[in-house]
């Protein structure tokens, strides 16, 4: 049977690089001083469908070695600009990482502590100034700028004000010269666990108090905690940690799992057994906000949990 051409496409489709030049925009090519610049801008892109965020991606697809990428749950997009040269390039921020060993070792804080603290981490996931730009001190600057109003942003969005922003740098690309130069602090390498190559951790405070804010201990109730609403399915027990800020995602997962444990080697449509349930799906994984490393994570978590359930039940037995 021949299926008619798709309507549309989807977001883990392959697609064209967006041209900085097909959104009429021209890049300034200049080898100036700082001041020359005048008074740099960092701009946050306030909607995907506005135009600031389409130069965003745009510039990141054709010039930074990640593209734009797939940033999960919380996040702020910049774009850079000059009122002398216009665009100069671009940044974003996301949610930190979960569990980093030298992230977590030079903080210093419990595992209750981390879980609980989290929140007020960010991650500067990328950060662009277009190769056609040359200017002395330039991109430390930049940072200076966007971590000034970083926290103020974050908190208006998301009602959390971050003390720690994080990044990586590949160190077979970059030496992260201008993280230093911002006062970053680098503090060792990661595991390389996702490409095999060991990515340098910089760690900026954002406040004095910082230590103090993450290494807060939980406050633990006195009377007998209440108990929590148990998980419906297993799959809402699985997938319960994931990082979607939307209620209605959350559950759209729990369905779809569901749907593919009854009929684990099941097209999309015959494991959702409807039209209705088959569209959703679809349009489920055609959110950006949907990747990989959003639904394994929780699935990883719950399985370390498991384990380490597992070892304490085998040590109080021996």
């Amino acid at each position: 049977m021949n299926l008619p051409p798709a309507a549309r496409g989807f977001s883990f489709e392959s697609r064209r690089r967006l041209d900085p030049a097909d959104l009429a925009i021209e890049l300034p090519k200049i080898h100036c001083s700082l001041q020359e610049l005048g008074a740099i801008g960092i701009v946050p892109v306030t909607s995907r469908y506005c135009k600031d965020s389409h130069i965003w991606k745009a510039l990141l697809e054709w010039y930074h070695y990640l593209g734009s990428g797939a940033l999960c749950g919380a996040q702020i997009r910049y774009v850079i600009k000059s009122p002398v040269h216009g665009y100069l390039g671009a940044l974003a921020f996301s949610f930190a990482s979960w569990a980093l060993r030298e992230r977590d070792g030079y903080i210093g804080w419990s595992e209750a502590a981390r879980i609980a603290n989290l929140q007020y981490v960010v991650a500067n996931d990328r950060f662009l100034i277009v190769p056609t730009v040359h200017v002395e001190n330039l991109a430390s600057h930049i940072l200076a700028l966007a971590l000034e109003r970083l926290p103020e942003d974050w908190q208006a969005r998301y009602q959390v004000r971050p003390a720690l922003v994080e990044t990586f740098v590949d160190p077979t690309r970059y030496k992260g010269t201008c993280y230093k130069a911002a006062n970053w602090v680098e503090i060792g390498l990661t595991a390389g666990r996702r490409d095999g190559i060991k990515k340098m951790i910089l760690l900026k405070p954002l406040c004095k108090q910082w230590r103090d804010i993450l290494c807060c201990e939980p406050i633990m109730p006195l009377a007998e905690p209440r108990q929590e609403r148990p998980a419906a399915h297993w799959s809402e027990q699985e997938f319960s940690s994931v990082r979607l800020y939307d209620g209605r995602l959350k559950e759209r997962l729990y369905e779809i799992a569901q749907d593919f444990y009854r009929s684990p080697q099941a097209n999309i449509p015959e494991a959702c057994g409807s039209k209705a349930r088959t569209i959703a799906a679809y349009r489920f994984f055609q959110n950006r906000k949907i990747t990989m490393d959003v639904i394994l994570t929780p699935h990883t978590e719950a399985s370390i949990e498991r384990i380490r359930l597992c070892w304490r039940r085998r040590i109080q037995r021996h």
